[in-house]
């Protein structure tokens, strides 16, 4: 089974309903300096991301790199991800490519 990939215009709205079922799992929140200032604010008072960890990478494509994958990586095991995890990135662009 392939986990599925979900894409929206209002986060806000879609997202509580879709992390219910993973309420007591580790969730980590992928965003860019641009996306962290603009909607990380509001999505931050949702319920769903009251346990929520974070990562925060710089914009731009010289960002795409093993080093800011690692970065990540690194977040997820500080945080205590298992299979069960789930990545949310916030954006488009470089974040979700990365």
């Amino acid at each position: 089974m392939i986990d599925p990939i979900f894409f929206t215009s209002d986060a806000a709205k879609v997202l509580p309903s879709l992390l219910k079922p993973y309420a007591d799992e580790c969730i980590l929140v992928v965003m860019d300096e641009h996306t962290e200032q603009l909607c990380w604010p509001a999505l931050k008072e949702l319920d769903c991301f009251r346990r929520a960890h974070t990562v925060c990478i710089g914009c731009g494509e010289e960002n795409k790199s093993i080093d800011t994958l690692c970065h990540v990586w690194q977040r997820l095991v500080d945080a205590g991800a298992t299979r069960r995890s789930v990545v949310v990135c916030v954006g488009g662009g470089m974040v979700c490519d990365l």
